[in-house]
């Protein structure tokens, strides 16, 4: 039991730092975004007027496609997908000790042992709760983001990306439901990311 706390421990510091990063990452994504559309706003001012066959024309063209903000959208997106896959990875351990304690209690209880210590935790069920609710407002979040990106005007690879982007976001909500016995709620999710 002490082993495994520490395991438990070790892989929940593991978590946090990942989920730490990926919201910096989420957060330099969104300010390039912005940067981003607020450039390619001033470039598309200063193309106006400008002739078509100018060579300033195809240079402002260029530019445009290079500051565009739905690349930026797009990585802000991955790395909420990413970011919610390690949440719903983080959820799903947190059931496995709670199924492994609910499935110890009435051995222990049989033979009038108490339930070590360090594995005795009051919070899990509170914790799997907030945990899949993050991971489920994260993949949300994502799937917005591979949306927008997949309505962008312009065409853009990312656009592909962004539709491939949004089915594994849906999936990844598919798996969590599925992993907490939520089935009809998987099955909807399921139906929503084939279409």
């Amino acid at each position: 039991a002490a082993q495994l706390q520490q395991k438990l421990t070790e892989t929940g510091a593991v978590f946090n730092e990942a989920d730490s990063r990926l919201d910096n990452a989420v957060t330099h994504y969104t300010a390039a975004a912005t940067s981003a559309g607020e450039l390619a706003q001033q470039a598309q001012k200063q193309r106006e007027g400008v002739d078509r066959n100018s060579p300033y024309y195809k240079t402002f063209d260029d530019l445009m496609l290079i500051v565009n903000p739905a690349v930026y959208k797009l990585g802000q997106a991955e790395a909420n997908q990413l970011r919610a896959t390690i949440n719903g990875s983080q959820a799903i351990s947190l059931l496995g000790q709670q199924r492994m304690i609910e499935t110890l209690q009435p051995i222990l209880a049989a033979a009038k042992l108490e339930m070590p210590g360090a594995l005795n935790q009051p919070s899990l069920p509170t914790d799997v709760q907030r945990t899949t609710e993050k991971a489920n407002s994260t993949y949300d979040e994502a799937a917005k983001l591979y949306l927008e990106v997949t309505e962008t005007p312009q065409e853009l690879s990312a656009k592909n990306a962004a539709r491939v982007g949004r089915i594994f976001s849906l999936y990844g909500k598919v798996m969590l439901a599925r992993a907490t016995g939520k089935t009809d709620e998987a099955q909807a999710f399921l139906t929503e990311a084939t279409e």
